[in-house]
């Protein structure tokens, strides 16, 4: 009988450290399923520990692990290095060994798209006499978005018990991360979010701050958010591009702003200042400030040009 318990055991281990970092389910079943074919292999090899896997050995998994596409397979490789580097951490395999595992193609970092302008222009240039409903509150999800860098999926569990008037702030439990955090909240988005409560939200008992227009009055879902943007901006043809523009947007003005980059990862709800690095290149201004001439590069004139 095959023994799959020495797998079985420090999988469960680094699962649960997954789970208390507060990553999603989905992740969690993606960190099962990538590391579980990595131990169907070892355990296929007769191997009895993780102490016995060699370099040579993870190279042969990697070629023999087949999938669909290389987005796939390189999605699944990171979780396994991951599983790796935990390993090494326990000292139950040799710093460094994860790096045997290479991934199938460069990583991939695409540019980021934020709303022009014009577009946020337009934006306060239309909620300046909106007096409907759904003008009222779309203004109010908008700001949310744009002064705050709240996602969808936290915009719309916005509670009115969230709310802190006195204190100008709004209490998150961010759906993605599950992790709470309390932000302060601009004077024009409290405006935006009083004006909403105030003329054009239902009188009913629902909890929620943004409800629907009609009976049955209750919590809007998240595709309330991307309608509120395209109503506003109908002209906006963007692929791949929808709501969360609005939080790359707020990302892009704090760093432009020279917003500290920790406050700005605090404001975000995120873990880490890693993934603000791609915004760096939208701050032209100090973009400017950076070139190098070519005769600082080293480079040579040649044939009255730089090779």
């Amino acid at each position: 009988m095959i023994n799959t318990a020495w797998c079985k055991c420090e999988l469960d281990n680094f699962l649960n450290q997954k789970k208390k970092e507060g990553w999603e389910a989905s992740t969690l079943c993606m960190y099962r399923s990538a590391v579980t074919r990595f131990c169907e292999f070892l355990v296929n090899k007769e191997l009895l520990a993780f102490s016995t896997i060699t370099p040579k050995m993870i190279k042969e998994f990697n070629r023999s692990d087949r999938h669909l596409t290389v987005d796939g397979k390189n999605a699944y490789n990171i979780k396994i290095k991951k599983f790796l580097q935990f390993m090494e951490q326990k000292e139950m395999l040799p710093y460094g060994l994860h790096q045997a595992l290479y991934c199938s193609a460069a990583v991939k970092e695409k540019i980021v798209i934020t709303l022009s302008d014009e577009e946020k222009a337009e934006i306060y240039r239309k909620y300046k006499i909106c007096t409907t409903q759904t003008e009222l509150r779309n203004h109010a999800i908008l700001l949310l978005g744009m002064k705050m860098g709240l996602r969808s999926s936290d915009i719309v569990k916005i509670e009115l018990q969230d709310i802190n008037w006195n204190c100008q702030t709004i209490r998150i439990l961010q759906k993605k991360t599950c992790h709470e955090i309390v932000l302060p909240m601009p004077t024009e988005v409290g405006n935006a979010i009083y004006l909403y409560i105030k003329n054009a939200r239902p009188k009913t008992d629902c909890r929620s701050v943004f409800i629907k227009t009609r009976s049955p009055f209750n919590t809007v879902q998240r595709g309330v958010c991307l309608n509120a943007l395209k109503s506003t901006l109908p002209e906006r043809d963007c692929v791949g591009s929808g709501f969360h523009v609005t939080r790359k947007t707020f990302a892009t003005d704090q760093i432009c702003r020279e917003v500290g980059r920790h406050m700005i990862a605090d404001m975000l709800g995120q873990r880490d200042t890693s993934s603000l690095s791609r915004y760096l290149n939208l701050d032209s201004d100090r973009m400017f400030m950076c070139p190098l001439s070519l005769l600082e590069t080293g480079l040579t004139m040649k044939g009255e040009r730089y090779d």
